[in-house]
């Protein structure tokens, strides 16, 4: 099998955090576009895309608080609520990328895994599955059944990070994990980039981390540092960067150039 890039759309990239329920349609159709140019033209590299919830899973995991799991049956109702939500949105962003002729199929986490006390369980057969039949899978931020908590939801950090263990446990080689969002990486507290963080620098930017503008319950920014950092110790680098700058994914990919964070 080809190396695997993983690609994320960030939640507050192709939504507006702050008003429930609303689409960047705009940003969608560039990001498509873009992703439609890169996989025509490394064809020695397989994708795999992930949008992140942004206020479609956001805003109502915080109004049913199904953070906590499902034990009453307003939280079931929410478990309901919020899966619809988060498989509403990655269906605005498969309907662009199918309509910009991306061979793009939608994979549902919540169809293909459980979870125990949040340990999850993944079948990924089906993701490996149409890689090679040069098909690009696209899942998303998802709301799972958990035996013991009733619910549990997984970021598309955790996602990725599942699917990457999996992938070194079936010695498939992964090429880079790249995070698009709305800054041009994590930023200091003077407001500029942070060109790279590692193990050993990370204990000092940690304490200048802010909380995400709008609904978030997944931990934001630090929650991706630190699934970022956990996956480095495979060898693999992740790039964050600012996914409204033209090119700025096509020089990563194109040029190998990590224009916002380098994180390994």
């Amino acid at each position: 099998m080809k190396p695997i890039v993983f690609i994320k759309l960030g939640g507050s990239l192709i939504t507006d955090k702050e008003i429930p329920y609303h689409a960047r349609r705009s940003v969608i159709q560039s990001l498509a576009f873009q992703l439609q140019e890169i996989i025509a033209e490394k064809k020695e590299l397989s994708f795999i895309v992930g949008n992140g919830a942004g206020s479609f899973g956001h805003c109502p995991a915080k109004e049913y608080q199904v953070a906590s799991g499902a034990d009453t049956d307003q939280k079931i109702f929410g478990f309901c609520k919020v899966q619809h939500s988060v498989a509403t949105l990655n269906r605005i962003v498969m309907d662009q990328l199918v309509k910009d002729g991306v061979h793009a199929l939608s994979i549902h986490p919540s169809s293909i895994m459980v979870s125990d006390k949040g340990v999850p369980h993944m079948f990924a057969e089906s993701i490996f599955g149409i890689l090679n039949l040069g098909i690009l899978p696209v899942v998303y931020g998802d709301i799972v059944y958990d035996s013991s908590y009733g619910c549990k939801i997984f970021s598309t950090e955790d996602i990725f990070s599942i699917l990457i263990k999996t992938c070194i446990q079936k010695h498939i080689s992964v090429y880079s994990t790249v995070h698009l969002g709305i800054v041009d990486g994590v930023l200091d507290e003077n407001g500029r980039v942070i060109k790279r963080i590692t193990h050993s620098n990370y204990p000092s930017i940690q304490k200048n981390l802010f909380t995400p503008k709008g609904y978030d319950v997944t931990g934001g920014m630090k929650h991706k540092i630190e699934q970022s950092l956990a996956i480095s110790k495979y060898g693999i680098q992740t790039c964050i960067i600012n996914g409204l700058t033209k090119h700025n994914l096509k020089t990563f990919l194109l040029k190998g150039i990590c224009t916002g964070t380098a994180i390994y």
